[in-house]
């Protein structure tokens, strides 16, 4: 009989770890040996469960095993409690792996997006050791981002898996397998709708509104109305809505902050007189249910303690008022939204390497468009992610440099304590390193930046002066930001598609380029340009206009012979 040692936790609760590996293998006529690295009340999906750490015990179990002569056909690993267990699962391959044992790792540490509760950011790093000892590894999309330092992204893009499958199989493991990719027709895509159903720009028309998104893509849209203080009043709302335009693609309404008492009559009178689908409510919720939010919106997951074990409790309230099936019937009448896409220049070098461009991304820098990193790889760049509070200096092997936005200000300290990163932008940059800094990268590269408590600290001092708190939203919105000189953006009268949301603001932001409203006169000077940076509050969109000259400067400037970049 083969024998298989299974490491990993006891969920005491929840189909899950040892629970579910001792069956299914004993099932399949092979001996399972398990040794438990946790003992857990429940799985980790569960809010607030108890962890007993056993990391003691591994070493010891190995140890005993050996003097018994004790053979194993395969190890098999999961749930890792603490960097600890990492290092002693290795030694246990290194005490009990004959030749022909086979080494299977299951990195259990991370899901939609980010880690389990009670792993750090340090984690993957030392799970990272443990994969390059497999022979067969299975992480899901989460994990392999976080082996490879990957961004994390929901896409079905099958040739940016295939790449992510390949940084995985470049860490040591035989036979990567990436698990739960999520592709296939049946898969639900949401479009969020943003403000009013009909307010658009300049709030004075429908034009790149939400109901001009369903208008030209054809999705079904789910009406959510608040029924706060009302009963059936609030369908007359619903009426309005229906009947402002012609095809208003409203299929299903829910009922926000409205009693459970209420929803029969409401639901009823919706389908009977308005012909249209109820497809559930929300209830009134406490303040124990409201997330955090700070001048720029919402406090990211990761600054919320517990979030993962808000989020299931949120849910739990939801699910009793929610008809999900029927959600999701509406959701399958949307018809086949065509793929259109463009094709993108693809800049190399002279060598035929990618360009690399150096990403600020960590606590301080976390804003970008997805599909402004998405363009730079389609472009042929090869991004580099690194942290401006945290590393030493900007990767070495960098051609350029991406500043995004965030919230530096509540970094300030961080970000000024670290000189020698302060000198590395800075020494780049006078080396003519393109750059192009947004928003919150734009103030990092000033001389200064107040906190949120008014205290000044030094930043890169590439550009002049500081910013502090306006204590108002400035100049938000959509634009266009022509260029009234060259720059590493192109040309004089290069039109970028922009945008500005900020509170921080500076008396000196540059006059290198104009920025105007899409609706109405108004129209203001921003930012710095020279022939290898752009800098200033307006966020750019990558996709409406590519950055050419941006990674043709960075495909050039390890050439030796500053030789011409290459297009394919």
């Amino acid at each position: 009989m083969k024998r298989i040692a299974s490491i990993q936790d006891i969920s005491c609760l929840g189909r899950c770890s040892l629970t579910v590996a001792l069956p299914v293998i004993s099932a399949m006529a092979v001996e399972c040996a398990i040794v438990p690295t946790a003992v857990l009340s429940t799985h980790t999906m569960f809010p607030g469960f108890i962890s007993r750490d056993l990391s003691d015990q591994l070493l010891p179990i190995a140890r005993h095993w050996k003097s018994q002569n004790v053979t194993l056909d395969a190890i098999c690993t999961g749930y890792l409690a603490s960097p600890r267990q990492t290092e002693e699962v290795c030694d246990f391959f290194d005490l009990l792996a004959g030749p022909d044992t086979l080494l299977f790792v299951d990195p259990a540490m991370a899901d939609g997006g980010r880690l389990y509760a009670g792993f750090g950011p340090d984690f993957p790093g030392y799970m990272r050791r443990v994969v390059a000892r497999a022979h067969v590894t299975v992480p899901n999309v989460t994990e392999a981002c976080l082996l490879t330092g990957t961004p994390y992204r929901e896409t079905e893009d099958l040739s940016w898996w295939r790449d992510l499958l390949r940084r995985v199989g470049d860490l040591g493991p035989r036979c990567p397998v990436l698990t739960g990719v999520p592709f296939g027709p049946d898969r639900l895509g949401v479009v969020e709708g943003v403000m009013g159903y009909y307010d658009g720009l300049g709030g004075s028309t429908d034009r790149a509104s939400s109901y001009e998104v369903a208008e030209r893509t054809h999705t079904p849209v789910i009406l959510v109305v608040d029924g706060q203080g009302r009963s059936f009043s609030t369908l007359a709302a619903v009426r309005g809505f229906l009947n402002f335009r012609p095809d208003s693609h409203i299929k299903g309404v829910l009922f926000n902050r409205l009693s459970p008492m209420l929803y029969p009559a409401l639901k009823r009178a919706a389908e009977e007189e308005l012909g249209i689908r109820a497809v559930g409510f929300v209830p009134p919720l406490g303040e124990e249910f409201r997330l955090k939010s700070r001048h720029l919106g919402l406090l990211r997951p990761e600054e919320i303690p517990g979030f993962q074990e808000e989020i299931h409790r949120l849910a739990e309230a939801l699910r009793p008022g929610i008809d999900l099936e029927a959600i999701l019937s509406i959701a399958k009448e949307a018809e086949p939204l065509p793929v259109r896409r463009r094709s993108l220049p693809r800049i190399r070098k002279k060598n035929r390497e990618k360009p690399v461009i150096a990403v600020a991304m960590d606590e301080a820098f976390c804003f970008y468009y997805q599909d402004n990193l998405e363009t730079l790889e389609a472009m042929n760049a090869e991004l580099r992610f690194f942290s401006p509070i945290h590393d030493e200096k900007v990767p070495g092997e960098a051609d350029g440099l991406y500043l995004g936005g965030g919230y530096p200000e509540l970094y300030g300290k961080e970000l000024s304590e670290n000189a020698s990163m302060r000198a590395s932008v800075r020494e780049l940059l006078a080396q003519g390193m393109p750059c192009i800094a947004e928003c919150g990268g734009y103030l990092y590269l000033k001389q200064e930046l107040a906190d949120a408590d008014g205290i000044s600290w030094p930043m890169c001092g590439v550009l002049p002066g500081g910013s502090r708190d306006s204590g108002r939203l400035s100049r938000f919105g959509y634009g266009i930001m022509t260029a009234r000189g060259d720059s590493v953006l192109g040309p004089v009268g290069t039109s970028v598609p922009a945008h500005e949301f900020h509170h921080w603001d500076s008396p000196e932001n540059g006059d290198c380029f104009s920025f105007k409203k899409p609706v109405g006169t108004r129209e203001w000077s921003c930012g710095y340009g020279t022939e290898s940076l752009y800098a200033g509050f307006p966020h750019l969109y990558f996709y409406g206009h590519e950055p050419v000259r941006f990674l043709e400067l960075a495909a050039r400037r390890r050439d030796g012979e500053c030789g011409r970049s290459h297009r394919t």
